[in-house]
């Protein structure tokens, strides 16, 4: 066994044995490791940077990586540098260099060691099928978007569903320059693709920290995660800093968004939603059956909304917590938890449940847009600043008898200035239950519950319901 100062550097060996390697090139600090010699005709072989490589001088066999475990970022090559690196041309290298080494046009000049080795594992993650990828606890900087793999086709044969499991085990991503794009990204480019290829595979991405100062971030739609069309996938473990949006899924069915910290994103921080792509719609494309849960939203952007469902059917957010700047002015985002399915047909059931909502909004804490018939329940919600508690929001009333039941249960305080909002007029009008609620005054029957005090009537389109359309339903106690 041999010692060789970098991977490139293995290609002119002679001794045709296992050897040791120290780094990817002369410019990282990663990329070291152990390569096992494979007799085998390499004449149909490529090198595959960090992992395979194949000597100058025969054609009877190459070099692969000796690995146990994840496949590891590191190996394609990272400078990991506390401050910007110097993009390739700076460095000097080539982009002959490196279309020979990535494929033509794979990375360009303007590129650094940090994006293109990320990429490139991702990539590698598709076409050799690693299932696992583990990033170092270090800074990495991008200079663009980093693709997502789309389909484990060996796992997907075997089980029906492929898996691909992305861990950044706690490292820092920044943006290494001014332009503003989707640190992650996966999507197909129309329906037809999302059914066929995409849905079928889940993706579990974890334990990152993720910061943009991107001066065109806000109002970009950019996010540190933009992911489409997935079955089962859980993203988890992620603090975000100053995207336009934090987490982004579409078409994500049963998915989980768990132990999110979202600071300061411009428009949404969390947003969950049907596809955008040619083809879906919202009657197919949707992101049913998707929890969110644990999320602390930090606003200091007025934001349009902390968390928002959009066009998604049995959906939950649970144990969120939306909160403004803290010592400071604090952020007032237009809604705390949105839920928005007008434009659905088939979106009847929502939930929140145990969440705080710790700063003012400007509409409402919890604001529902039901398309029409189902059940929207709002559980145990604890609210600070005098501000719309529920808000319910229809484009047009519902007709036939098909009206959404809005059912509040279980508010523990009613702060002074609390109200509710109800734009629906005439016949046809969401139900409101009310159960277990501390909503101030006297004894708290109907009669009080249809007190103008309690309803929001000078925002426009504000009114108090029809009292055949209130009910309590029991358990109503005075504050």
């Amino acid at each position: 066994m041999a010692f060789y100062n970098n991977f490139w550097t293995l290609k002119g060996s002679t001794s045709y044995t296992t050897h040791t390697v120290g780094t990817f090139d002369t410019n990282c600090s990663s990329g070291g490791g152990v390569f096992k010699w494979i007799t085998a005709n390499n004449t149909t072989i490529t090198d595959i940077p960090g992992f395979r490589i194949k000597p100058s001088a025969v054609t009877t066999g190459y070099w692969e990586r000796v690995y146990d475990g994840p496949v590891n970022v590191g190996w394609f090559g990272t400078q990991n540098t506390t401050s910007i690196p110097s993009t390739f041309a700076a460095l000097g290298v080539t982009q002959g260099t490196l279309d020979s080494r990535y494929g033509a046009g794979f990375a360009t000049t303007s590129d650094n060691y940090d994006t293109t080795a990320i990429r490139y594992a991702l990539k590698m993650m598709q076409v050799l099928v690693f299932q696992s990828l583990i990033f170092e606890p270090k800074i990495y900087w991008l200079t663009r978007t980093c693709e997502l793999p789309i389909s484990n086709t060996t796992i997907s044969g075997i089980t029906g569903r492929g898996m691909f499991i992305i861990d950044g085990n706690g490292a820092v991503i920044k943006n290494a320059n001014d332009s503003n794009f989707d640190f992650f990204f996966r999507g197909p480019s129309t329906q037809t693709e999302a059914d066929s290829l995409y849905i079928n595979n889940a993706l579990s991405i974890k334990n990152f920290n993720a910061i943009t100062n991107a001066t065109t971030a806000s109002g970009s739609g950019k996010a540190f995660l933009n992911l489409g069309a997935t079955y089962g996938s859980i993203i988890e473990n992620i603090f975000v800093k100053k995207f336009d949006v934090g987490i982004k899924l579409e078409f994500c069915m049963n998915a989980q968004v768990t132990n999110i910290f979202a600071n300061s994103c411009f428009s949404y921080s969390v947003l969950v939603k049907n596809g955008s792509w040619p083809g879906a719609d919202t009657s197919h494309g949707q992101s049913n059956g998707t929890v969110v849960s644990h999320v602390r939203v930090f606003d200091t952007e007025d934001q349009i909304a902390g968390i928002a469902m959009i066009d998604v059917d049995t959906s939950v957010v649970r144990n969120c917590i939306i909160e403004g700047q803290v010592g400071g002015n604090p952020g007032t985002p237009q809604y705390g938890i949105l839920w928005d399915s007008i434009g659905a047909s088939v979106t009847p059931n929502f939930r929140v449940q145990d969440c705080h909502i710790e700063t003012p909004c400007t509409k409402g804490a919890i604001w529902l847009r039901p398309g029409g018939a189902g059940r929207y329940i709002v559980d145990n919600i604890y609210l600070q600043n005098g501000q719309t508690l529920v808000g319910v929001e229809q484009s047009t009333p519902s007709n036939g008898g098909n009206y959404p039941d809005i059912y509040i249960a279980n508010i523990p305080f009613k702060p002074s200035g609390m109200k509710l909002f109800n734009n629906s007029t005439g016949g046809f009008q969401p139900t409101w239950d009310f159960y277990s609620c501390r909503l101030g005054g006297a004894v708290v029957d109907v009669p009080t519950l249809l007190a103008s005090t309690l309803w929001d009537t000078t925002t426009p389109g504000g009114t108090v319901p029809l009292s055949s359309f209130v009910r309590v339903v029991r358990n109503i106690i005075t504050s």
